[in-house]
């Protein structure tokens, strides 16, 4: 039989009883060796801690996914919807050029997005078209030619007073967009100038002057590339001869004809 314990002893001043000396001492141990334990406890935990800052976890980006492998066809131009623009998109993003929505509507902010590239990328031409050059420059080009060509083009800039197949281009696609009412007649009038006005307070960032130059006739999709400056008149020496000649723009051959401006070559 195990020996029962020690009564406990009375304190004869405050009339309590108080534990025996053994159980005291039993007592005290179980404290110590709990504060022990949750010191140990504490201890482990910080050294997983340390341990788990050490380990080489990857950098995470949280501007950016990561872009895969992607192609996009020619020539995208605004208004042009489709995976081809998500691509150019999602390429200008990654070069810090765009900073709008990747949604596959090439924009005015994807154009001002392709200008910029261009513009760093010499000798690209600068239309804001994502054409064949463009896209082979981006490393995204398809090899795949799409896109329907535009049943007109206008040399820039297409102001008040002005006459003749850019003006009339103008007015035709105007008129397609149910902005212009008036005669397509070729002639630059205020009805036209009204028009443009219209479309381009309808369309910012585009400057609302009225006047049709590049990044209006580009955002319409009818910008030739060339400006009136490259049809400016020079002169080589002497009174008569040579006679004058005129700087005409680059000729490009478009479906096997050759063409400069909106004009073909006979």
């Amino acid at each position: 039989m195990p020996a029962d314990p020690p009564p406990p002893l009375r304190d004869a001043a405050a009339g309590r009883s108080s534990p025996a000396p053994g159980r005291v001492r039993n007592w005290q141990d179980c404290g110590q060796n709990g504060q022990m334990r949750a010191f140990v406890r504490a201890i482990s935990i910080a050294a997983l801690l340390v341990a788990a800052t050490d380990v080489g976890a990857p950098t995470v980006r949280a501007d950016l996914p990561e872009m895969g492998t992607c192609v996009a066809d020619a020539e995208l131009i605004v208004g042009s919807v489709g995976s081809s623009v998500y691509c150019v998109q999602w390429t200008l993003a990654w070069k810090g050029l765009y900073g709008g929505p990747i949604d596959g509507n090439y924009t005015q902010q994807v154009f001002d997005g392709v200008i910029s590239f261009q513009q760093a990328n010499p000798p690209l031409t600068v239309n804001g078209h994502a054409g064949e050059q463009t896209l082979s420059a981006m490393g995204i080009y398809s090899g795949v030619d799409n896109a329907p060509p535009p049943p007109c083009l206008a040399d820039a800039p297409v102001s008040p007073g002005d006459r003749g197949p850019s003006a009339e281009c103008v007015q035709n696609t105007l008129k397609a967009l149910g902005v212009f009412s008036g005669n397509v007649d070729g002639s630059y009038g205020n009805s036209t100038r009204d028009a443009v006005k219209a479309y381009q307070q309808a369309n910012p960032p585009l400057t609302a002057d009225g006047v049709a130059g590049t990044q209006t006739l580009a955002a319409l999709g009818i910008w030739s590339g060339f400006t009136r400056d490259d049809s400016a008149a020079t002169f080589v020496g002497g009174e008569w001869w040579p006679a004058s000649i005129q700087a005409e723009p680059t000729w490009r051959v478009i479906n096997g004809i050759p063409q400069y401006g909106n004009r073909r070559g006979c």
